[in-house]
């Protein structure tokens, strides 16, 4: 009914295949009465696409194919709305508060939108979109200029136009710039060349005159300079020969007094050195005898020791035998345990779980199957029988039900015919086949024996924790650990057992603290002795290094500074300083008498000269750059002006930008029209459906509070159910349950339906299964509701449909009954 009265003849889609036919055909009627006029709509979908409007009164045929769409959407109410007038008209199963997306992707539910719809009214949704398209080819949703939209257009425009004229302004400042520098540079030019540079060469002449002059003077200088230096060093040379010849003589007497003193400083140490050495012998030969008393001492400890030590490794080694058994028989229990573990069924606690819910699941369905009976009168014959799964019954009242079979011997048996049991029958069967090969599958018989598999599974695995913990404790690093331990232990007493036996016995006793303390009076003794020792010997030779630094110092002075030869070379040495002093005193005179006359430094002149070089090279070199400048700000000048006249551009550009910025100007004033208009229209729309809220509400007042005691409900500006208020506390719909939701959706349509029946517009609704999801009790109390609005003065036309028979028989009105399509 929805596809054929809401839907155009070229719609399909999945709601289309249960229109057809057992031949195969996609074609359906349906004939209905509007206004007093019979009508019959043929549609045929999918090869042949056709839909034909018929007045069934004369025949004829009203409207085809497209025409016959519109038509049926005038008289349903539907134009431009695929769901009847809001979907007021038609409320589905388990949509009525489903969320929907509008055209700005605003998410609401089904009910707001249908009734904001409703209440702005075509014109007004017209006028808006209008303004909103006239709006949009100006700005987007964000206020920005729409890109290719005139406005964006002019200022990309304005941008250009405003570029281009920095352009031409930056050229005409350019072109101002070079004349300015043009006319510097000439200026400059002229006044260099202006210049007179005959006198700086005048200037050059005679400072290099002077210089060569000071050069000369400073050639005559040097020379009586080198020759003072000279004599110089060979009046201090003759003076260090007489000093070193001097010292010479010292040293060789001072040498010869201290060979003196260190030989006989020598005899003396030697004599010390022998009494100490001898000394040093005798308390070597008592520590000697006193260590070796001491050392048979601490062999009989070691003895005593290793006895102590063998009685240790006796006890220790029991012990660890004792261990090792222990050990071997905890192995043994586990060994036990792990058969008995594997030959037990291999089932967990997951596997016996799901054994108990198909247990469940067959229990399950044999109560629903007893829950499926009938009654039956048995009135049985004189010398009949009758029994029910093997047992005799009388004549009376049986109850027969999906699982009992009543039996008449030799006549036949009853089995109660219950199409609804039989999907009952088929899933018990499934879990009992399920079930029988599990337990194949496992091994066991029945769930007790697959329970008490997996119960002994748990008792072993607790008795394998308990195994593993014991094994740990007595071995924490293997059973292995252990032998090796044990062997190590009867190593040990063997080899303490033969030090034991080979010892040689020791009768001899004596004070072990006496031989120590004799053992320490003659280590220290030692050591004064031996600290003696090395003093005398580092005297020793000390003395002896002193004589030999003694020879040495006298073998290395020269020959000349004996006693018989130093007076005359002493002579020789005076004779030749005073020589070389009086020469070195006439050379000083001659460089005095020289050195007034090289006063001028030539340094100084040859600076003075290269500076006189440089400025007539820097003139001429301006001078040539000046040239060179001209020539190039003239041909810029020249360049910038051949491309086009920089004022009379820069001008065209400013106009251009003018006539930009008002264009501009008036598209956002258009812009600023169009919005507020749209602000307008929009304010309008919700101050009318803010109008409509009260009437609404009054509506459903009564409706609501029959379907939830003490229940009030708040919309929201769109004319949506808010929040429900119940019993003083107020839930907001995402609260509710499914059930509740959707009757305050249905509950909430009625009540806009009313009003529009108030106001002259009639309109019909459907409830597809829309309450589904209802209880008992709401259920009725609904169907009170849907009773009440279709009586009264302003009554609603309401079509219920259902697949659930028995949740509709309490429902009253008119019940619809449906014909098999004819075979012909």
């Amino acid at each position: 009914m929805q596809l054929f009265l809401l839907q155009g003849h070229t719609s399909w889609g999945k709601r289309g295949h249960p229109v057809k036919r057992d031949d195969g055909a996609t074609t359906g009627e349906i004939d209905f009465t509007h206004d007093g006029t019979a009508y019959r709509l043929i549609k045929t979908y999918q090869r042949g696409k056709d839909a034909q409007l018929i007045d069934r009164s004369t025949g004829a045929v009203l409207a085809k194919k497209g025409e016959a769409d519109e038509r049926m959407a005038a008289i349903m109410g539907t134009i431009d709305k695929a769901r009847g007038p809001s979907g007021l008209l038609w409320i589905e199963q388990g949509q009525s508060m489903d969320a929907v997306q509008d055209d700005d992707r605003l998410v609401a539910s089904k009910v707001e939108t249908e009734m904001s719809v409703l209440v702005g009214g075509d014109r007004a949704r017209d006028y808006l979109a209008r303004t909103e398209a006239a709006l949009g080819e100006l700005l987007t949703a964000t206020g920005r200029p729409r890109v290719g939209g005139p406005l964006k257009a002019a200022e990309d425009a304005l941008v250009r136009i405003e570029a281009d004229l920095l352009d031409a302004e930056r050229r005409r400042d350019q072109t101002r710039q070079i004349g300015r520098e043009l006319d510097r540079a000439r200026s400059a030019l002229a006044a260099l060349q202006a210049q007179d540079d005959t006198d700086a060469d005048v200037r050059i002449a005679a400072v290099r005159d002077e210089l060569d002059a000071a050069l000369t003077a400073r050639a005559h200088w040097e020379t009586a300079k080198a020759v003072q230096q000279r004599l110089q060093a060979e009046t201090e040379r003759a003076n260090d020969r007489l000093t070193r010849h001097l010292d010479h003589v010292r040293a060789y007497d001072d040498a010869a007094a201290g060979m003196a003193d260190e030989n006989a400083a020598i005899a003396s140490h030697e004599a010390r050195r022998n009494e100490l050495k001898a000394q040093q012998s005798r308390i070597d030969a008592d520590l000697r005898e006193l260590r070796q008393e001491q050392a048979r001492q601490v062999e009989r400890e070691a003895a005593k020791a290793r006895a102590n030590r063998l009685q240790e490794r006796q006890i220790a080694l029991e012990q660890l035998q004792a261990r090792l058994s222990s050990l071997d028989t905890t192995l043994a229990a586990r060994t036990e345990q792990i058969q008995a573990r594997d030959a037990l069924p291999e089932i967990d606690r997951d596997g016996l779980d799901q054994l108990g819910a198909l247990e469940a699941t067959i229990d399950r369905l044999d109560r629903a199957l007893s829950g499926v009976e009938v009654t039956l009168r048995l009135d049985l014959l004189p010398g009949a029988q009758a029994e029910i799964d093997g047992k005799p019954i009388i004549s009376g009242s049986v109850t027969l039900d999906a699982t009992t079979v009543l039996t008449l011997p030799g006549a036949g048996y009853i089995r109660l015919d219950a199409p609804e049991a039989d999907a009952l029958k088929i899933q018990r069967e499934t879990a009992r086949s399920d079930i029988e090969a599990r337990l194949h599958t496992i091994g066991v018989a029945d769930y007790a024996a697959a329970a008490d598999a997996v119960r002994r599974r748990v008792d072993i695995a607790s008795d394998l924790e308990s195994l593993e913990r014991e094994i740990a404790r007595i071995a924490p690093q293997g059973r292995d650990r252990l032998i090796d331990h044990q062997q190590v232990l009867e190593r040990d007493i063997a080899a303490l057992e033969t030090k034991l036996n080979d010892a040689e016995p020791d009768d001899c006793a004596t004070d072990p603290d006496r031989v120590a303390t004799d053992i320490a009076q003659q280590s220290a003794q030692r050591i004064v002795t031996e600290e003696a020792l090395q003093d005398v010997s580092g005297k020793l030779e000390g003395a002896r290094a002193r004589l030999d630094a003694h020879r040495r110092a006298m073998a290395a002075l020269p020959a000349d500074v004996a006693l018989d030869a130093r007076g005359a070379r002493q002579s020789e040495l005076a004779a030749s300083a005073a020589t070389a002093q009086a020469r070195l005193e006439t050379a000083q005179s001659d460089l005095e008498r020289l050195t007034d006359s090289v006063r001028t430094d030539p340094d100084i002149l040859k600076a003075s000269l290269n500076r006189l070089i440089q400025v007539r090279d820097n003139r001429a070199a301006e001078l040539e750059e000046l040239q060179r400048r001209v020539v190039e700000l003239q041909a810029r000048r020249s360049g910038v002006l051949d491309r086009s006249d920089p004022d009379t551009e820069a001008n065209a550009l400013m106009e251009q930008r003018d006539t930009l910025r008002e264009t501009i100007k008036r598209h956002r004033q258009r812009a600023g029209a169009l919005s507020l208009l749209r602000d307008t229209l929009t304010e309008a729309q919700l101050r009318l459906q803010a109008e409509y809220t009260a009437p609404v509400r009054r509506e459903l007042a009564p409706l609501l509070a029959r379907v939830i005691d003490g229940a009030d409900l708040s919309l929201s500006e769109t004319l949506g159910p808010q929040g429900l208020l119940r019993n003083g506390r107020d839930d907001t719909l995402d609260r509710l349950s499914g059930g509740t939701r959707e009757q305050i959706a249905i509950l909430t349509r009625l009540a806009f339906a009313r009003l529009l029946a108030r106001g002259g517009q009639p309109c019909p609704v459907i409830l597809d299964d829309a309450l589904v999801h209802a209880d008992d009790d709401r259920r009725a109390r609904m169907f009170d509701v849907l009773t009440y609005v279709g009586s009264g003065e302003d009554p609603l036309q309401l079509l219920y449909l259902s697949c659930h028979e028995r949740a509709a028989r309490e429902l009253g009105g008119h019940r619809l009954r449906f014909d098999s399509w004819p075979e012909n």
